[in-house]
């Protein structure tokens, strides 16, 4: 499971990337001055290059905040400079059906200036349901500028024709790497949920892991977490994941993540804003059901 670590504390978001691109602290300054710059928030990274190139990186499961600041960001790509753009939709967990109203009417409104300014745009996408729905993302809308879907970096660089594709793509991975990366404790931690029981306690998996309770506590406050929090973001994360790609009901879901139904219920309101019945019969994405 991925999560954004390092990006979120200050010493950690650096200048730098092969392309030299500065960090922003909000939307306004990016909007104000976009070039060689990137902007980096809960579940995407805007980024450019130039006057010619803008990138998207998103992840996890963007929810209607999350949206809302995307399209201020992706607004940049309907102004006067002509250029090409490339969005990596592949560590999108699931498409929450709030936020993807959002995208879809915004984008389906700037078309007309989106046509103007967009020479091509290539889309990075995942394999799996998340993946297909991603990729027919654009099969809903009808862009009016040429669109293709990718599951391959390079060819969707090479197909957008920029002038330094090895540019593009050595700075597509150094972002990723800033924004994806797992520290090591927590990748275990993760793993030793997923290979177990997620109900295991601390005291349970500091041992499988080797470690005392204590260790593992300071390991996880090193890396800006906590046991609870990862415990939390595993059972959310695998509940969408089944809920989004089986027929399996509810109560299953949540015994499968530790939880009981009620308590699944309740975290999914918090978190999503819908119950987990809810949530899953809007995955068809506004009546049209996801490709399969």
């Amino acid at each position: 499971m991925l999560a954004l670590y390092r990006s979120m504390k200050g010493d950690d978001n650096p200048r730098g990337g092969p392309a030299n691109l500065t960090p922003v602290s909000d939307i306004s300054e990016l909007i104000r001055a976009p070039r060689d710059r990137y902007l980096v928030r809960r579940s995407f990274c805007f980024w450019q290059i130039g006057t010619g190139f803008k990138g998207l990186i998103a992840w996890g499961v963007p929810q209607a905040d999350d949206a809302e600041e995307m399209v201020r960001a992706v607004d940049l790509g309907a102004r006067k400079d002509r250029h090409v753009s490339l969005v990596d939709m592949r560590d999108v967990r699931a498409v929450d059906p709030v936020a993807f109203d959002i995208v879809s009417r915004y984008i389906a409104d700037r078309q007309p200036a989106f046509e103007r300014t967009v020479k091509r745009q290539a889309l990075l996408h995942g394999a799996g349901v998340v993946g297909a729905a991603v990729a027919g993302f654009y099969r809903v809308i009808e862009p009016r500028y040429p669109v293709l879907a990718f599951q391959d970096e390079r060819r969707a660089i090479a197909w957008l024709g920029v002038d330094d594709a090895d540019l593009v793509l050595s700075t597509l991975r150094w972002l990723r790497g800033q924004l994806l990366d797992v520290p090591d404790v927590v990748a275990r931690v993760v793993t030793a949920l997923a290979s177990g029981d997620p109900s295991a306690s601390l005291v349970d998996v500091a041992r499988r892991m080797g470690l005392s309770t204590r260790s593992l506590q300071r390991a996880l406050a090193a890396a800006g977490t906590s046991y609870r929090q990862e415990v939390h973001r595993y059972r959310m994360g695998r509940a969408r994941e089944l809920l989004a790609a089986s027929t399996m009901p509810v109560k299953a879901v949540a015994g499968a993540i530790g939880l009981s139904p009620d308590r699944l219920t309740a975290s999914f309101r918090a978190e999503v804003g819908l119950p987990p019945d809810e949530w899953r019969r809007q995955l068809g994405l506004n009546g049209k059901r996801a490709p399969h």
